[in-house]
């Protein structure tokens, strides 16, 4: 269902197994470094989802493989089922450039599923829109702000070091400058 928000014509999803060759680097961790080694050639049996659109005058449904939909589409697949798992088991989940590929309604509802959560579910998110600063979806209290130094490290700190009014428009003031975080624009070039 929540799928059909992002592209309403799709009915079902199937599964179909495909055989994939594998081969390249196996990484391991021991607590202190990172090693590799090259794994050998194999072949696995791997399912790989295909999409079923269906036709608006009741014609015959269309098949579409996972790497034939839109990258927006993909990413909401990829993601969402991680984030109803986080949401249903009250975990923490931690998101670089959530709303990356995706359409700003469905970057909403993402974050109400957090919102409205009743298991104590936390997210931490990266995003470039400004229209998620809006005190009806998130609290002044939850945003905090990265910025850019000169020497390339960042800073991060809260929007409520600003004490920003209850009506002012957060996004606004963000693009104009008064909480910082902004990227430095060469507007010679």
């Amino acid at each position: 269902e929540f799928i059909q928000l992002a592209d309403p014509n799709i009915s079902d999803i199937e599964l179909k197994p495909v055989l994939v060759k594998n081969a390249g680097l196996e990484f391991h961790f021991d607590g202190a470094k990172f090693t590799s080694k090259e794994v050998p050639e194999k072949e696995e049996e791997q399912y790989v989802p295909w999409f079923i659109y269906k036709h608006e005058n009741g014609g015959k449904s269309a098949r579409l493989p996972f790497d034939h939909l839109s990258a927006g589409t993909q990413r909401l697949f990829g993601i969402y089922a991680h984030f109803i798992d986080v949401v249903k088991q009250g975990k923490l989940m931690v998101v670089d450039e959530l709303d990356e590929r995706l359409h700003p309604n469905l970057v909403r509802s993402l974050i109400r599923l957090f919102q409205n959560s009743q298991t104590g579910a936390q997210l931490i998110c990266t995003v470039h829109d400004t229209n998620l600063l809006d005190t009806n979806l998130i609290r002044r209290d939850q945003v905090w702000f990265v910025q850019k130094r000169a020497d390339h490290s960042s800073y991060l700190y809260p929007l409520t070091d600003y004490s920003p009014r209850k009506t002012e428009r957060l996004d606004i003031g963000y693009l104009t400058g008064r909480y910082g975080a902004l990227p430095f624009l060469d507007e010679d070039n």
